[in-house]
């Protein structure tokens, strides 16, 4: 804007009328650029006065405007930006004036809508090369939402780029990737480059997901995305090695994106990401050495399919089937993302599980002695085995037209199994068993008797019909495919299907097949021109003649083929059969085919099942037919591998003995055989072929007889067509199959009164698992198809998330393809794994679990859920980058207002500090004069200084005599170094000792330990000019704190050093205003205070999750609080020791752990107290290495860990350092757990020591605290170490513990060391974190919760060692509010509430006892009752066979003495699902059959057990009761879980005097005499 254009705009708004009220006008004109500081001398306005800012006159302009001149208009020229409010003199003035800006920046920001601050306004000019142009400025503004921070700016400049109206960091981010990995070929990211948002995307990369690198690499980052995903899914054990490529803290952030893109529109791009990942983390080499069931639940990485593959194929191909395996495990993958790709592979193996299973049904062979029995056992069940040949087939051809080069050759293996399985088992043993027992029938009929004949087809199925009739024949469709035409027809139309079937004629061929559907008395053959005809009643039967043998019999009659009407318009083929009474359609495609290739038969019967679908359609729709007949003229027979020589049969005996001419045997005059087939051989009387059955032809009314193969056994003839055959006796050549299709038109009686039964309707999932309550961020529900796939219940596919009251959803997303077929209820389950977001729940909120019809067809059923999960909390998102909350920038401004000069940026003390070995409270107290600024100029000066200082002036042990040296010769020299200083009561003097340098007995000034008392108290770092005087005069050298000579009161010169002290300046915080650290407190919020105490030791809070922030926090703990025990154990490398050894001065560190009493408590000889006395903390480090030289050191240390003081000599001293034990665990948790404590690590003599381990405050688990690495240390600022350290000292001083008692009482369980535990970590943590003393009761809240589970892990310890006197291990708080009560667990261990309070579900039991790994613990049944025959299905209990055993030992006596519960329970038309949980991870339990027997009763019965009941106790399968294992133990596990009754044997009452009075108190006792009197009281009945 020109100068002429600001005037003329100033005039303007000068001359606008006053607001009411005002006087005058004021306007600030902002200009930080100073664009126009040198054109404010041509600014001349009408009505108004201009008087520029400059920097230094703010204080006159104020003056001015505020006294001296009231009544003037003024334009104030404001060149200046602060960074505080309260540095601007003018910030009142400004609230009531006007604002101009005249600057292109401002202008555009208008524009935008853009706040105007002086922030948003720095991002903007870094944004101008994107800005200056007005298209993409509109993109900015026309987005969802206009940007309000500097961060949203970030975030809406980089979704403009993307092209994007949604600025969300997912969308960004998955924008950048799909435009490639080549950051130089990246038009997105080379975008980002040049409008400069490229830094901002890397930092929005870095708080999201954790990713930090040097260089840029979106390789990398697409490596660090896709691992740390899969360790959501997938153990991290199993990515050893990769460790740098994975941010734990970040898991959930980057789980969720790559969850949100699998399950997106777009993944194209994703699947290259990942196979990019896999290739250059070599995955599939390190997946491959997993087993299935590690990978199955990993989606992220298309390898993992292949390796899944590979194994089982591989398996496969050894002859290892494990069918529960392959099914479970193409279950679980057919709902992940890259399925399609591998999708017939899987479907292959899902058909050979199929088949191995059939296998095993009838391992034992077929040996029915029945032609009819056999022929019932095909149409019912045999006939499947065909349809998984079919479908395995169909899957290997699909596969061979997109190659895998992993899978292909192992694919083909698999396929010599199948024919192993196929060939030689199933049509080997079946057609062995069948050619056996129908070879008399046939010889002598011609047919299996009392099985229907295709050749009375027309007589029973056409002229006993009063309607008109449609017959559709398909050539070739054999049995098994005919049925699954039937199946989906009866699904997808509205219609009653039936399926039968009938034997074909022989030979099993088209032409007497065809025939023998025609209407005819007698089928006779003749031979004319050298062919067998078949004729009917005299005439042809050809496919020319077939119309008119219809006719004959009902002129009303049409013949008519597929292929042509389905070519014609609708009203031509509707003139066709109008007026028609019967109608037959001849359809060929899967026999057509077999002409072109053997192999393109399973793919036809697909396509003739579609079409005849749609001529169904059809006949329906266009020419009304309602009843419709779907049949064949004969099956077939194929077989994949080529077949062997002992698979055929010569044809011996087809020809004249005596003719050896080949030539003349081609003449058929001569030829003994009329005409033969692969299957068949139609032979002149009196010939007896070798090897083939003689089977009677046309009843015996002919010159011929018919001759049949044994089995599948083929007939040698020239030229191909091996594989595919009929003609022959085999069952899948003479089953043909008779659909009958009547539609049901909605007017009909029928559909009328079966509406229910005809109304296809697809079926539905409910969830099967009874608990409502979620405790884990990852965990899994079973579901249950409710009906099977069937006749009028057709499959869906749903999707079942959860989401909060406002329907957000909060949950990845779980399929599930409900299309199970089994009438077995037990086979119709489904497990989802499900990944809750990282966000805060309530546990006072009300969840859904959501199963939503993936169609959208059905209203989605909501089931109502609580999540209860301490340290659930969203602090890990992208999208905080985005809103710009709590930023680091905000921290460090408010940092500086509130805590100027104790802060230091952590990144200088690291820089530092690996080239100095001077403690870090030093380091940083220096870094803090020099480097306190935001400009690095001023930084990398001020660190040079720092390091010339400590270069030229630190005194190390090593150089002490070169220093001396050097002091004597110069005779000044200045030094750093620790000074002591103590009071001579004899010389009545202070004398100072250096430390490194090795001296004392040096004379200080008596002001220095007046002004700076930290020097009497254990000694402070110092800068200090030293002189060294051979003769002093008077004062011996000694200066006051200005340099005056002071006169001593030391009378000889001779005890005197020669060295004395002229200056001393301390570099360490010479005293602590402990209300400057309270009121500064109150500027920040908690998670602000958070971090910065984290930033304050060194730690980077955005790599830690919000629990593991609270764990680092709690080792703070014994720095703030007096005579604190603190136990941590965990892996190397996560700085159990960092904080106690580096950040605080007032700590020590005992590594090694050998140590003595009197180096520890008191020196008996020299009168002293050792370091319990001398430091606020005394850290062991390795405390499997801790070791007392005196037999009564660990007597000593109990006494103290419990009072505070010890004894020693005649008098008792006290102390108050706090004890920290930290050490390595070699072993995973859940081993520890189970075979032994988690203080195994200790010492024998202390880690079984209860009385010992009773006395720690506080067990910290380690292990939850990642392995540290570069990242985790933080480049921000945080407090000075020794303002921190000396900080928390002076909080020792106060107390906060009773705060507790305002809002809560602890619960009962809590006994004295319990409560005094407890209330000293809540002591420590209000220090820490609300050190002014105001904090809200939910915050109060949390920090109880976490202090009980510390506490309580160490309890739970000392159960396991102790027994029942420390089986009080169920803490809870109360809330006086309302005096409900709650419960706080460990998370390894479980605990807490197990049994929860109120009624639960029907079928739903929990059950106390002794576990695998000789524990006691709690395990829950839920089960479900579906219709079925009698079978129950258990799950949860894996392979353990007594477990099993009691769970049949339950069912069985159910079945035995079900009437005498009740006659309304039926153990043969329901089936049972039972599943079992192992609720604290001690092993199942193999008493089960009590607690089966009442979850069978009380699902049957639809009743649910009393409220808060455990059953204790178990039976026989004679119902003989088992008494209770450790009565007193197994109560005590009780109580600890919730139970308020119990159900116990009355055999285990001579057990009751083991029990204490409370315990049995605690209860209400329900005894039983009998398995049935259990039943009857566990449901309540009286």
């Amino acid at each position: 804007m020109d100068t002429d254009k600001i005037i003329q705009d100033l005039n303007r708004r000068f001359a606008a009328p006053l607001p009411e009220f005002y006087q005058r006008r004021i306007i600030f004109w902002y200009d930080e650029d100073k664009e126009f500081q040198d054109k404010l001398d041509e600014v001349v306005l009408e009505n108004a006065k201009v008087i520029a800012l400059t920097g230094n006159n703010a204080f006159s302009v104020k003056k001015l405007l505020s006294v001296d001149d009231l009544t003037t208009n003024y334009l104030v020229y404001s060149p200046c930006v602060y960074n505080r409010p309260d540095d601007n003199w003018l910030l009142d003035v400004e609230l009531y004036s006007e604002e101009f800006r005249a600057d292109l920046i401002s202008i555009w920001m208008d524009e935008m809508g853009l706040i105007s601050n002086p922030a948003m306004r720095k991002q903007v000019k870094n944004y101008r090369a994107y800005f200056n142009a007005k298209d993409r400025r509109l993109k900015v503004s026309t987005q969802n939402k206009v940007p309000e921070t500097p961060a949203q700016l970030h975030m809406a400049v980089m979704a403009a780029i993307c092209g994007l109206k949604d600025a969300r960091p997912n969308m960004i981010l998955r924008s950048v990737f799909q435009a490639g990995l080549d950051l130089n070929n990246n038009t997105v990211y080379q975008d980002f480059v040049k409008y400069h948002a490229d830094a901002a995307f890397w930092a929005m990369v870095r708080q999201g997901c954790g990713f930090v690198e040097e260089e840029p690499d979106l390789g990398q980052l697409a490596i660090h995305l896709l691992l740390t995903a899969a360790t959501r899914t997938m153990r991290q054990e199993y990515l050893a090695g990769l460790d740098s490529f994975i941010s734990i803290p970040h898991q959930a952030y980057c789980y969720d994106f790559i969850s949100e893109w699998l399950h997106s529109d777009n993944i194209t791009q994703l699947y290259d990401v990942a196979r990019y990942v896999e290739d250059e983390a070599r995955l599939y080499q390190r997946f491959e050495k997993l087993t299935v069931e590690d990978l199955v639940g990993t989606e992220c990485f298309p390898c993992i399919n292949e390796v899944i593959l590979t194994k089982l194929m591989t398996e496969i191909s050894d002859h290892i089937i494990d069918v529960d395996t392959i099914t479970n495990t193409v279950e679980k993958r057919r709902t992940c993302v890259w399925y399609e790709p591998f999708e017939n592979f899987y479907d292959g193996i899902l058909q050979v599980a199929n088949m191995q299973s059939f296998f095993k049904e009838h391992s034992a062979g077929f040996h029915t002695a029945e032609a009819k029995s056999i022929w019932k056992e095909y149409t019912e069940s045999y006939y499947q085995m065909d349809t998984y040949y079919r479908l395995f087939h169909l899957s290997f051809q699909k596969s061979l037209e997109t190659s895998n080069i992993l899978l292909d050759d192992l694919f083909k293996h698999v396929v010599d199994k199948v024919e192993g399985l196929y060939t030689h088992w199933f049509l080997g043993e079946l057609g062995n068993n069948w050619s056996d027992v129908c070879a008399d029938e046939l010889a002598t009929y011609g047919k299996v008797l009392e099985v229907p004949q295709q050749e009375d087809f027309y007589r029973s199925r056409i002229q006993t019909s009063d309607t008109k009739v449609f017959v559709i024949i398909s050539d070739a469709m054999r049995y098994e495919v005919a049925a699954t035409m039937a199946d989906q027809l009866q699904r997808e139309t509205q219609s009653k299907v039936s399926i039968s079937s009938m034997q074909s004629i022989f030979p099993s061929t088209t032409k007497f097949g065809m025939a023998a559907l025609l209407p005819h008395k007698e089928l006779t053959v003749e031979v004319w021109n050298d062919i067998l005809t078949v004729l009917a009643d005299g005439q042809s039967t050809a496919s020319t003649y077939r119309e008119r043998v219809l006719k004959t019999e009902d002129s009303a009659s049409v013949a008519l083929k597929y292929n042509e009407i389905i070519a014609m318009k609708r009203a031509e083929r509707s003139a066709l059969v109008k007026g028609m009474d019967v109608v037959y359609i001849y359809h060929d495609t899967i026999d057509e085919a077999s002409h072109t290739s053997d192999t393109a038969v399973f793919a036809a019967c697909d396509k003739a099942i579609s079409e005849l679908k749609n001529l169904v359609r059809i006949i329906v729709n266009e020419f009304g037919g309602t009843n419709i007949l779907i049949t064949a003229d004969h099956g077939f027979l194929y077989t994949y591998s080529p077949l062997k020589e002992e698979d055929k049969v010569d044809k011996r005996g087809f020809f004249d003995v005596n003719v050896t001419n080949s030539d003349i045997t081609k003449k058929e005059s001569i030829k003994r055989c009329v005409e033969y087939g692969r299957r068949y051989a139609i032979m002149q009387k009196g010939v007896q072929p070798d090897y083939l059955m003689p089977v009677k032809f046309l009843g015996g009314n002919t010159e011929f007889d018919g001759f049949a193969p044994r089995e599948s056994i083929r007939i040698k003839m020239n030229g191909g067509g091996m594989n595919f055959v009929h003609g022959g006796i085999s069952l899948q050549e003479m089953v043909v199959p008779v659909i009958e299709y009547h539609y049901l038109r909605n007017d009909s009686m029928e559909y009328r009164r079966n509406k229910q039964k005809y109304d296809t309707k697809p079926v539905t999932v409910n969830l099967l698992s009874a608990n409502r309550k979620i405790s884990n961020m990852i965990f899994s529900l079973n579901f249950y198809q409710k009906d099977a796939v069937s006749t009028n219940r057709e499959a869906a596919i749903y999707q079942v998330y959860f989401t909060d009251e406002d329907g957000k959803q909060i949950s990845d997303i779980q399929k599930i393809i409900a299309d199970k077929t089994s009438d077995n209820g037990a086979e119709r389950t489904f497990r989802c794994q499900f990944n809750l977001k990282s966000l805060k729940y309530s546990n006072t909120a009300t969840y859904y679990l959501v199963i939503a019809d993936e169609q959208g067809l059905q209203m989605p059923q909501r089931e109502p859920f609580q999540i209860d999960i301490a340290f659930a909390v969203d602090e890990r998102k992208m999208e905080q980058f985005a809103e710009g909350e709590s930023t680091r920038e905000e921290i460090k401004n408010k940092l500086r207002q509130n805590f100027d000069g104790k802060i230091v940026r952590k990144d200088l003390t690291k820089k530092i500090k690996e080239g100095a070995n001077v403690p870090v409270y030093v380091l940083e107290f220096l870094l803090g004069q020099y480097c306190s600024s935001d400009d690095e100029t001023v930084i990398e000066k001020g660190v040079q200084n720092v390091k010339r200082i400590l270069a030229d002036n630190f005194v190390r042990p090593d150089e002490s005599q070169k220093i001396l040296s050097q002091l004597r010769k110069k005779g000044s020299h200045t030094i750093i170094d620790m000074v002591t200083v103590r009071l001579d009561m004899k010389k009545d003097c202070f004398f100072a000792e250096f430390s490194n340098l090795g001296v004392g007995n040096v004379p200080i000034a008596d002001e220095y330990p007046e002004k700076f008392d930290r020097l009497l108290c254990g000694g402070i770092w110092c800068i200090v000019q030293l002189d060294y005087e051979v003769e002093g005069d008077n004062n011996f050298g000694i200066e006051d704190i200005d340099g005056n000579p002071l006169s001593s009161k030391q009378k000889k010169q001779k005890d005197i050093s020669p060295i004395s002290i002229r200056k001393l300046t301390p570099i360490q915080m010479p005293h602590i205003d402990i209300d400057e650290l309270k009121q500064g407190r109150k500027a920040f919020t908690k998670d602000e205070w958070l971090d910065i105490l984290l930033r304050s030791i060194g730690m980077e809070p955005d790599e830690f999750t919000y629990r593991e922030k609270w764990l680092l926090l709690t080792r703070m703990i014994p720095l703030v609080e007096n005579n604190f025990n603190l136990c941590e154990l965990g892996p190397r490398s996560t700085g159990k020791s960092h904080l106690y050894k580096e950040i605080s001065p007032n700590s020590i560190l005992i590594s090694g752990g050998q140590t003595t009493v009197a180096n520890l408590f008191y020196n008996m000889g020299r009168k002293t107290v050792g370091l319990v006395g001398l430091w606020d903390c005394v850290a062991f480090d390795e405390v499997a290495g801790i070791k007392f030289k005196d037999k009564d050191g660990i007597q000593i240390m109990k006494d103290y860990m419990a009072s505070g003081s010890f004894a020693r000599g005649k008098e008792e001293k006290a102390a108050t350092a706090s004890m920290v034990f930290v050490g390595n665990i070699n072993q995973s948790v859940d081993v520890l757990l189970k075979t032994s404590s988690l203080f195994a690590p200790f010492p024998q003599e202390m880690g079984t020591d209860t009385a010992f381990l009773d006395r720690m405050h506080c067990y910290l688990p380690g292990w939850e605290i990642p392995k540290f690495r570069p990242e985790h240390f933080t480049d921000d600022y945080g407090f000075i170490s020794d303002y921190l350290a000396e900080f928390i000292r002076e909080l020792r001083k106060e107390q906060y513990g009773d705060a507790l008692d305002h809002y809560f009482r602890l619960g009962r369980n809590l006994n004295q060391r319990d409560t005094i535990a407890v209330r000293r970590m809540i002591d420590g943590y209000l220090k820490l974190m609300y050190p002014n003393g105001e904090f809200t009761k939910e915050e109060l809240e949390e920090i109880i919760q976490i202090a009980l589970e510390m506490r309580r892990r160490v309890k739970e310890q000392l159960k396991k060692l102790g027994g029942m006197e420390f089986y009080d291990v169920n803490f809870s708080y109360i809330d006086l509010e309302d005096m409900s009560e709650h419960y706080v667990s460990v998370p390894e261990q479980g605990g807490g509430k197990l049994i929860p309070d109120g009624m639960c579900n029907p079928g739903q039991v929990y059950t106390v006892s002794r576990g695998k790994s000789g524990m006691i613990g709690v395990f829950r049944l839920e089960s479900q009752m579906l219709p079925g025959n009698g079978k129950i299905e258990r799950t949860g209990l894996g392979s353990d066979s007594k477990c099993k055993e009691a769970v049949n030992t339950a069912f069985n006596y159910l079945k035995a003495n079900g009437n005498r519960i009740s006659g309304s329970i039926s153990t043969s038309t329901k089936d049972y699902i039972i599943n079992y949980q192992d609720l604290q991870g001690i092993g199942m339990t193999d008493k089960l059959a009590l607690p089966t027997l009442i979850a069978l009763c009380s699902i049957a019965l639809g009743k649910p057990v009393v409220s808060n009941l455990a059953v204790l106790g178990d039976i026989t399968i004679s119902g003989t009761m088992i008494k209770v294992d450790e009565l007193a133990n197994t109560l005590q596990v009780c109580l600890d879980s919730g139970a308020k009754k119990v159900l116990i044997p009355s055999t285990s009452f001579v057990d009751f005097a083991s029990v204490p009075a409370d315990l049995m108190s605690a209860f209400q006792l329900i005894p039983y005499q009998s398995a049935e009197d259990a039943v009857f009281k566990a449901l309540g009945v009286e």
